[in-house]
């Protein structure tokens, strides 16, 4: 993590695809020339990533998560057993919802090729769509 605790802290995911990865350093380069705060989700030590990120959200100061090709949108977390629903297990939440931590998402592909993500987003979602006529 890297930033001030007075700056919002852009949160991103990085570890599933090497191309998103090159995106998403040149998006923290960026951000963090303009004084944004950076958080980093390894999706190859998912287990860590999370308890870290927890804690942070856990601090009173902004957040975004700006990612791409809707990497972490069902990010969840358990409540702890005091709120347990009718069967005994922990609830669920979205991390983003749970939160109200703004999730823009860069899609890097035809959004018809994300319908069921599309059709889950976290209640803050924001989706970025390039233009389909790319030069590839």
């Amino acid at each position: 993590m890297n930033g001030s605790k007075d700056l919002k802290t852009i949160i991103y995911f990085k570890g599933v695809y090497d191309t998103l990865d090159l995106f998403t350093d040149h998006l923290i380069g960026a951000f963090e020339a303009m004084g944004y705060g950076t958080f980093v989700y390894h999706t190859a030590n998912e287990e860590v990533s999370k308890k870290l990120l927890l804690r942070l959200l856990g601090e009173s100061q902004e957040f975004a998560a700006v990612t791409f090709n809707n990497l972490g949108y069902n990010l969840s977390f358990e409540q702890s057993k005091a709120a347990e629903d009718e069967e005994g297990k922990p609830e669920e939440y979205n991390i983003w919802d749970y939160f109200h931590i703004p999730y823009i998402d860069i899609l890097m592909d035809h959004p018809f090729h994300y319908e069921k993500p599309l059709c889950n987003m976290p209640v803050s979602y924001t989706h970025l769509t390039l233009p389909t006529k790319r030069i590839v």
